[in-house]
C-alpha cells in the first residue's frame, strides 16, 4: 500500500502539475478521495467497538463515532442494539423520531445526533454498555498510509478525476472519463475484497 506521498507523486507525474496546486492543496485533494472512498461503503475494517458507561442512561459517543453498524437480525431483519451489563442485555436502537413512544419502555434507546449521544429511554440499573459502531479515520498527511486492505489506485484514480475540474485543460479533461471509469472499477475490487474477506454482513449505504 502507498503512503500518501508516494500516491502523490504518481498523480503530479501522470498530470504533469508542478505548479497550478500546491503542496497543501494536493495534501487536501488526496484526503477529499480519501474520505469519498471511506464514505462510499459500510467497510468492516472501520468497525469498532465501544466499551464505557452510560451516566443517568445517557452515552458520550466517541468523538471518530460516524454511525452504528447493523449487529443482530431476525426474521431476516438486521437491528442495531445496545449491550448492557455482564450479561449483555440488549437494547434495540429506535429512530429518533418514534422516542416518544417509547418514553418510561425499558429496553430500548436512541442516537441524539445533535447532542451525540446515545439516550436510553428507561436508564438501565447496571451501567455497562457496548456496542459496535463504524468509525471515522482522521485526515493523513504526506507521510501516513491509508487505512485500505489493498488497492490504494482507488485514491488515485479519484485524485486524477477530480484534477480536470482544478486544471480545466483539453488534456485533463480528456482523461476524466479514463479516470471515472478506473476509479469504479478499483472501488468496485475493493468492496468484493471486503465483501469475501469478512462476508455478508454489510452493505452500500
Amino acid at each position: 500500500m502507498d503512503t500518501v506521498a508516494q500516491t502523490i507523486a504518481k498523480i503530479e507525474l501522470y498530470v504533469d502539475d508542478n505548479s497550478t496546486m500546491s503542496s497543501s492543496e494536493t495534501l487536501d485533494l488526496y484526503n477529499k478521495i480519501y474520505q469519498r472512498v471511506l464514505d462510499a461503503y459500510m467497510w468492516t475494517f472501520l468497525q469498532k467497538e465501544y466499551t464505557g458507561t452510560h451516566t443517568a442512561g445517557v452515552v458520550t459517543l466517541p468523538s471518530d463515532f460516524k454511525y452504528f453498524t447493523f449487529n443482530e437480525e431476525e426474521d431476516g431483519e438486521k437491528s442495531i442494539v445496545i449491550y448492557v451489563g455482564s450479561n449483555f442485555e440488549p437494547y434495540k436502537v429506535i429512530p429518533f423520531d418514534r422516542r416518544r413512544e417509547y418514553r418510561n419502555v425499558k429496553g430500548y434507546a436512541y442516537l441524539d445526533a445533535f447532542a451525540r449521544e446515545l439516550k436510553f429511554t428507561v436508564a438501565p440499573d447496571d451501567t455497562a454498555v457496548e456496542f459496535d459502531y463504524i468509525y471515522r479515520p482522521t485526515a493523513l498527511d504526506t507521510t501516513d498510509t491509508p487505512i485500505l486492505p489493498s488497492n490504494s489506485s482507488v485514491i488515485y484514480h479519484g485524485m486524477a478525476m477530480d484534477f480536470f475540474m482544478i486544471d480545466n485543460t483539453p488534456k485533463n479533461r480528456s482523461y476524466f472519463e479514463e479516470h471515472k471509469k478506473a476509479y469504479g472499477e478499483a472501488l468496485d475490487a475493493l468492496i468484493l475484497e471486503n465483501f469475501n474477506l469478512y462476508g455478508a454482513n454489510n452493505g452500500i449505504i
